[in-house]
């Protein structure tokens, strides 16, 4: 779950603007910073929101799981190959590939 952080604007400080073609322009001044590899929509009128620390994901742990039972699949001779897999278990061929790859992270990583 993400820390979300809605944009509270001061009045005065933003402009609007009606064209003659009936379009609407705003102006609202804000900066963008980026910290500790994050970017943050600095506004004139309330400070960087602070964020979560980063947590663990299922769906990622769940893929470094099932990679490394299809490995021992393969390590076992259950399945002779990827495609071989990919066929016995109705998955795609590519998606195999792609989450295969994760059996390649380092241990510490992994951990």
């Amino acid at each position: 779950m993400e820390h979300v952080v809605g944009l509270r604007l001061v009045a005065e400080k933003q402009e609007t603007t009606i064209s003659p073609d009936g379009s609407i322009d705003v102006f609202v001044p804000i900066s963008f910073k980026r910290t500790g590899g994050r970017k943050l929509i600095m506004t004139p009128c309330q400070p960087a929101p602070g964020f979560m620390s980063p947590q663990e994901r299922d769906s990622l742990v769940s893929a470094i799981i099932r990679a490394f039972q299809w490995k021992e699949q393969l390590e076992t001779g259950e399945c002779t190959s990827l495609q071989d897999l990919a066929n016995k278990l109705k998955i795609s061929h590519s998606y195999i590939c792609r989450v295969f790859r994760l059996t390649l992270l380092a241990p510490d990583i992994i951990e």
